[in-house]
């Protein structure tokens, strides 16, 4: 029984030990950008500005951006054939957010060669097929 007990006394003063060198090292890495903090809250004020001026409504809790499917939608209305990165840098948002976006709605969009077109079969738009090829 004792070698059980020395053992798990092992295991948590072995993970004690790691989480403290994490802790270390984090408090390195927030030292080091202290340096930035100016920067990042007039990046952060930059960013709230553009928020209230595009409407105000993509303001989420933790101070990021959202992203509504309408805004893609908007977007690849005026610019066809966009990547999800072009989309992104538009509206302030991660990549991944808005390919999330399109994703989950790839029934509303044509994709070809990493670029989107909104769907539009009325109009002729409804496969990868349908849209012309570039010169």
């Amino acid at each position: 029984m004792s070698a059980k007990i020395n053992l798990a006394k092992l295991a948590e003063e072995t993970v004690q030990g790691q989480v403290e060198s994490i802790d270390e090292a984090l408090e390195g890495i927030e030292k080091r950008l202290s340096k930035y903090q100016e920067l990042i809250e007039a990046k952060n004020k930059l960013l709230a500005a553009r928020r209230a001026l595009l409407g105000g409504n993509r303001v989420t809790g933790a101070g990021g951006n959202r992203m509504r499917l309408e805004d893609i939608l908007d977007f690849l209305g005026s610019n066809p054939g966009a990547s999800p990165g072009q989309i992104a840098e538009r509206f302030g948002v991660a990549q991944t957010t808005v390919s999330s976006h399109l994703y989950r709605n790839k029934t509303r969009f044509i994709n070809k060669d990493g670029r989107y077109w909104v769907r539009d079969p009325e109009n002729g738009l409804d496969t990868a097929d349908d849209i012309e090829e570039d010169d």
